[in-house]
């Protein structure tokens, strides 16, 4: 992994008109500045990302944040070499074990080679009053990377590793303006660190790979209601003309998702034209029978700990399987003003389209789209959605 490639400026945080203590921030490291505040001599740079040294401890400050009770914490780090002259001294006392601390007020999560324990702090935030869960387990292997996942919804924490949920835990004592990371007796790479809460209202990139996280609203009750429209807009920006047509609304606009594809190395196919919407029905033009070009783009709803794919979401009568393409279409936002991130057509107002059909399709009445039953978020319930250029 190269510098070059993860020394973009950490600490993304991008608010579109609106209130500052509702966030989301992705870290990815940068010499003049990593986001946080750290103990003296606390990290330094590698070619893996940062280097958390030994018995320090860097601290992400959620600036004008109010205490956040549910969220989802991301990060990836690589194991240390185990010092074989410790392994005698670890026999004899746990404190050896060498640890990655995650302090969330008064909540720690604790991963060493010998354990996974989620422990509390007493009211004074100085000694550990109890430890809520442990579970043992024992890791030999040195320099592998680990990839944990911390959600917390309603005073219930789920840890998961490696894409294994590890353990749960009620009544979470929790509620944070900052989150500490802490290396004990050890150094360890951290590779990446993003933080989203429910009330997030801004967006996040991994230009690494080529993916950008946003926080949508889940509106299925207004999908398929905008007269001669149906079947057509799946995320919409909430100040977009046609936010009461999607089935997802986002926080942030159409434009700023344009360039934030951009930025991880999509491109825009830019090939619809005004035309293609407009000359829909007549029958000697061509514009209509065009499909998106551009990058092809996954999209995919988190929530919980699974992903889910639009086939996971959309039942289409005809069985034809999404290709949503980068279509692009910045141009022609002065023409349109409805905030489409994404249409389920060849749609010149969308940046995104779906190539499989046109806007002829559409006129004609070909596609149609209802929304499958027993999805586990609900009217109004906000969720992540993930955007990766493939």
């Amino acid at each position: 992994m190269r510098l070059a490639s993860i020394s973009m400026v950490l600490f993304l945080l991008l608010s579109v008109g609106v209130a500052t203590d509702e966030i989301i921030f992705t870290t990815i490291f940068d010499s003049d500045n990593f986001g946080g505040k750290a103990s003296p001599g606390a990290y330094k740079l590698t070619e893996n990302g940062l280097y958390l040294t030994a018995d320090s401890h860097i601290t992400f400050s959620i600036p004008k944040a109010r205490a956040i009770t549910d969220g989802r914490i991301e990060f990836s780090f690589i194991t240390p070499d185990l010092d074989p002259t410790l392994i005698p001294i670890m026999i004899e006392s746990e404190e050896c074990f060498c640890a990655l601390k995650l302090r969330i007020g008064r909540g720690e999560i604790e991963f060493s080679e010998k354990w996974l324990r989620v422990q509390q702090y007493g009211s004074n935030l100085k000694q550990v009053e109890k430890i809520l869960v442990q579970l043992d387990r024992d890791i030999q292997t040195a320099r592998m990377e680990m990839k944990a996942i911390i959600e917390i919804k309603n005073n219930l924490l789920s840890v998961s590793v490696n894409g294994q949920k590890m353990l749960t835990v009620e009544n979470f004592i929790h509620d944070f303006k900052a989150i500490v990371l802490s290396s004990y007796k050890k150094y360890f790479d951290i590779l990446n660190f993003s933080v989203a809460t429910p009330h997030s209202q801004g967006y996040s990139i991994n230009k690494e790979k080529k993916e950008i996280d946003l926080v949508a609203v889940f509106r299925p009750s207004q999908f398929n209601t905008g007269e001669g429209l149906q079947n057509h807009h799946y995320i919409v920006w909430e100040s977009g003309n046609a936010v009461k047509n999607a089935l997802f609304t986002t926080f942030i606009s159409d434009s700023l998702l344009h360039e934030a594809l951009v930025s991880v190395g999509g491109k825009p196919g830019n090939n619809l034209t005004q035309d293609t919407w407009t000359k829909r029905r007549i029958k000697k033009s061509t514009e209509p029978d065009k499909r998106a070009k551009g990058s092809v783009i996954g999209i995919s709803v988190i929530y919980g700990t699974h992903q889910f794919t639009p086939a996971e979401i959309l039942h289409e009568l005809n069985n034809r399987a999404i290709n949503f393409k980068f279509a692009g279409n910045l141009d022609l936002i002065p023409q349109w003003h409805s905030g489409c991130i994404a249409c389920l057509q060849s749609c010149p107002g969308g940046k995104i389209g779906n190539a499989t059909y046109s806007i002829r399709d559409l006129e004609k009445g070909i596609p149609k789209f209802s929304l499958k039953t027993g999805l586990p978020f609900r009217e109004g319930e906000k969720v992540l959605l993930r955007f990766a250029v493939r």
